[in-house]
């Protein structure tokens, strides 16, 4: 669990590289790369010395915050989600689940946090998306992959970070356990711990290197069960103290004399329904509601919906007007807490009460949900038929299935209905700034094109201190999604030159190059012609913009003599990072691809910069020594000019240390302390010299 901001060596040599160029076969890889380090080896004079911080996170801007399993084979990376399978064996199905969410709500009994299980789907971590309330998967995102030297890793939320923030991954090479309340044996690590401490770095928490009682300290100590006071200061400080139930502020409803009536309003001849919403508070909280028999039927389900309100496991008694009890039924967990029951023969103007309490599962006895009384005859759909029994899409949140995710997102039909109102530059949509958005850079909107012929036009506009690059990126949703033309326009309605690209899901990604700082700039979404699907989208607008917390590792030149350049950037653990690359002057003809290879070779990620532009990539990379290579490109086999390429970095994820330390002690030292020695952190050099990779090719156009 090392600090989001911990320090970091940066070591990196003042002099250019030289590369030779070897083309090679994959069966020599070996030999080559252990020629290329031993001419390494020589070349590490003259280094300067710099600090690397992590880009500090920020308080969750909206709840609940979501939490979601990603099922596996899912891409992290160049690595593929274990998180079903690793648990499924160690620890049993749904106990891990279980465990993982109830570590959330220890945090959120202690502050206003609220958590909420939502779907997830087989769109790979890191997709382009919202930060916050994607509907294709959970605000947090839980998944596993091998890693080396940690327990987990956590993203902490950050609105530039995209569909990155919150998202934590445990080590498939680690064994976990669901512990009896000792320290663990052997390399065993508690589950709920590990997750604890992880869900604190996603919440915005930095690692406590003092305090070993913290579950926040940055080695695994011991079994955790409960919050540290400095926890319970810190998470408090972020996002205040637990509220009071908005529902009960004027007088409470936990006893018959003072049930809340349920009254019908003016639609319910037309919709049979009336819903209430409410919060438990803790395990000894109760709401009561009170309702008469109606004309218009005379069974009603009566439900309790807290799926996607809260991670509440909550019970419904159901009681006539001489408090005999006539109905009950109780959540299993909170992957099934979702219920209903369904009373017949209610005469008309015969009173009815509902009791909604906690049903005793430790740690999910608190939370919101919204109190159903349907009279519809198709109100038991959304339950399945055998009420007593689970949530009739409780394996979807395990298996993934994208097209149940795109059916159940379908169900809420077209979010925006209005046809051609901001078809427009004149009527466009403004769109706000992303909260905790540094300086106005990120826009995000779920929406629809209601018709195959509606428009949608949307405003924003670029800060001061943008950088050149405008990206708009595109999802549609639905189970057949609208076929999109998607364009950039200035002010004056010129279409505006976009690279653009296309994957598989059917997401779009514009880019247009040389935007000005404090310009309108426009986006229109339109449907291809000949498209008969109406739908809705999620967008993305992205202005470049350095990150003010990375640091520089290398600024270096490129010439014609010598446009092909590496420098070695070795971990000692496995850490996400986000790097920044820019490259002057501006040129439109010349461009800079960064390509960075494991110490066998292995491609673990590829960019492009042209001149005048920015260009950020996030790159999971495991432990060991990487090589970075800078490659000067230009079009028309133009001779490449003198140049200056930049590099900021830093890492993004932070991590639990797998140390198992004994609390007790020796009786006669005391109690054993963590050592002083922490995982040494990333060390940046620049070498001379290095021969025999190839470059993959990325145009950069």
């Amino acid at each position: 669990m090392d600090t989001p901001n911990f320090p970091t060596r940066v070591i990196y040599q003042s002099r250019p590289a030289i590369a030779t160029i070897w083309p090679l076969r994959s069966q020599i890889w070996p030999a080559v790369i252990a020629i290329a380090f031993a001419f390494w080896s020589g070349f590490h004079s003259n280094r300067c010395c710099g600090q690397i911080a992590a880009i500090p996170g920020i308080a969750w801007p909206n709840d609940p915050i979501t939490i979601s399993f990603a099922p596996d084979h899912v891409e992290i990376g160049r690595f593929r989600n274990e998180l079903s399978q690793h648990l499924n064996s160690q620890v049993g199905h749904p106990d891990w689940q279980i465990e993982m969410l109830r570590a959330f709500q220890i945090w959120a009994r202690h502050s206003d946090l609220k958590f909420a299980l939502a779907p997830d789907s087989p769109r790979r971590f890191g997709t382009p998306g919202l930060a916050q309330g994607d509907p294709r998967f959970g605000d947090i995102r839980l998944g596993a992959f091998p890693q080396a030297n940690v327990l987990g890793n956590a993203i902490a939320y950050h609105p530039n970070f995209g569909a990155w923030s919150g998202d934590i991954f445990l080590n498939t090479n680690e064994t976990y356990m669901i512990d009896d309340g000792h320290s663990g044996s052997g390399n065993s690590y508690d589950l709920f711990s590990v997750t604890l401490h992880e869900a604190g770095n996603a919440l915005g928490l930095w690692d406590d290197q003092v305090d070993p009682a913290s579950v926040m300290f940055a080695n695994y100590v011991m079994t955790r069960t409960e919050l540290a006071p400095s926890d319970i200061a810190n998470i408090q400080a972020i996002y205040g103290a637990p509220s009071l139930d908005p529902h009960e502020l004027r007088r409470n409803n936990d006893t018959f004399s003072r049930a809340t009536r349920i009254n019908y309003g003016i639609q319910f001849a037309n919709t049979l329904i009336e819903t209430r919403p409410g919060r438990i508070q803790s395990a000894t909280d109760r709401d009561v509601y009170r309702f008469v028999g109606n004309e218009l039927a005379e069974n009603c389900w009566v439900k309790l919906r807290a799926a996607g309100r809260s991670l509440l496991v909550g019970q419904i008694v159901v009681y006539d007007a001489q408090f005999s009890e006539i109905a009950r039924i109780e959540a299993t967990d909170p992957l099934r807490n979702t219920i209903g029951k369904e009373i017949t023969n209610i005469d008309p103007g015969e009173v009815v009460y509902i009791v909604v309490e906690a049903a005793g599962l430790a740690d999910f006895d608190f939370g919101d949900y919204e109190l159903a009384v349907d009279f519809h005859p198709d109100a038991g759909n959304e339950l399945i038929d055998d009420d007593d029994g689970p949530d009739p899409f409780a394996g979807f949140f395990e298996q993934g299935d994208e097209a149940l995710l795109d059916l159940l997102y379908s169900l809420v039909g077209i979010v925006d209905p209005e046809t051609n109102s901001n078809n427009s530059i004149g009527t466009a949509t403004v769109l706000a700034p992303v909260p905790g958005s540094p300086i106005a850079s990120r826009f995000e909107i779920i929406s629809s094109l209601a018709t195959t012929t509606d428009h949608d036009v949307f405003r924003v506009t670029s800060p001061n201190e943008s950088t050149g690059t405008l990206i708009v990126e595109l999802a549609p949703l639905g189970i057949e999604p609208a076929q999109i033309i998607l364009e950039v326009l200035d002010a004056n309605q010129n279409l505006l030159p976009v690279n653009r690209r296309i994957r598989a899901t059917g997401d779009v990604i514009a880019e247009v190059d040389q935007i000005q700082p404090n310009t309108d700039y426009f986006v229109r979404v339109q449907s291809l012609p000949g498209n008969s699907q109406a739908g809705n989208y999620l967008l993305v607008v992205d202005i470049t913009t350095a990150e003010p917390n990375l640091v520089l590792l290398q600024q270096l030149p490129l010439t014609p003599r010598n446009s092909d350049q590496f420098g070695e950037f070795t971990t000692f653990k496995t850490q996400l990072f986000r790097f920044d690359l820019s490259m002057t002057p501006a040129d439109a003809n010349q461009a800079c691809q960064l390509t960075i290879y494991s110490d066998t070779g292995r491609v673990e990620a590829v960019t492009s910069v042209r001149g005048g532009q920015l260009r950020t990539i996030y790159v999971w990379l495991p432990a060991g020594q990487h090589i970075f290579r800078f490659t000067g490109q230009t079009r028309r086999n133009l001779a490449v000019r003198n140049s200056v390429v930049t590099l900021y970095g830093g890492s993004v994820s932070d991590d639990e240390g797998p140390i198992l330390l004994d609390p007790s002690g020796n009786p006669l030292s005391g109690p054993q302390i963590p050592g002083t020695a922490p995982t040494p952190q990333p060390t940046w050099n620049f070498p001379k010299f290095f021969v025999g990779l190839i470059v993959p090719l990325e145009r950069a156009w």
